[in-house]
């Protein structure tokens, strides 16, 4: 019988980052910024949406594993304004094809680029700070065991017409603490 093992993946911090909306209902990406200690997710006071993108290297997993269980866990530092995941329904996980846009950089266009497929939905309950979305096991096969994987944060409801702002902000990738940086959580074996 195979061994199950697991790896701890933190996120990238070169690659991850926020896109705002450039208009409320414009689906297009403007302002974005991939350096910040944090990332918020939810809308502004213009009912601009924020996306963000994290980017895990899956490329460091053997190439032949084959996926049992991936999870992403993201901390929350705070909560602005009303509560998103009370008012923008589920807050989704999509998966790049490896990257979004042109390259693994952050760029504007990573807001409305396509993606390869939604990953997973968190759970809408922290467990100390800390928010996890397991994937469905359509996409474990999507990993890019070549490189770099990234996903894509965005809330089912893009904003709620109130003109307020309404995001959480989690650590990013280019946090100094690097116990509360997102990770990817992947279990696998090698047959």
């Amino acid at each position: 019988k195979a061994t199950v093992l697991s790896a701890t993946l933190p996120a990238v911090g070169a690659e991850d980052g926020f896109i705002l909306e450039s208009a409320e209902n414009s689906s297009q990406g403007g302002d974005f910024n991939s350096t910040q200690s944090v990332f918020p997710v939810g809308d502004d006071q213009s009912d601009r949406q924020y996306r963000s993108i994290l980017s895990f290297d899956t490329g460091s997993l053997p190439g032949n594993a084959k996926i049992l269980s991936v999870t992403l866990k993201i901390r929350q530092t705070k909560v602005i304004g009303d509560n998103p995941f009370l008012m923008h329904g589920k807050l989704v996980v999509e998966l790049g094809s490896p990257f979004f846009g042109q390259s693994p950089a952050l760029e504007s266009m990573d807001f409305q680029a396509t993606a390869n497929g939604t990953a997973a939905t968190f759970n809408p309950t922290p467990v100390n700070l800390w928010y996890s979305a397991k994937f469905n096991s359509a996409s474990l096969v999507k990993l890019n065991l070549a490189g770099n994987t990234q996903l894509r944060l965005r809330f089912a409801l893009g904003d709620n017409d109130d003109l307020g702002s309404d995001f959480i902000r989690f650590v990013s990738g280019d946090n100094l603490n690097e116990a509360t940086r997102p990770v990817l959580v992947v279990t696998y074996f090698i047959p």
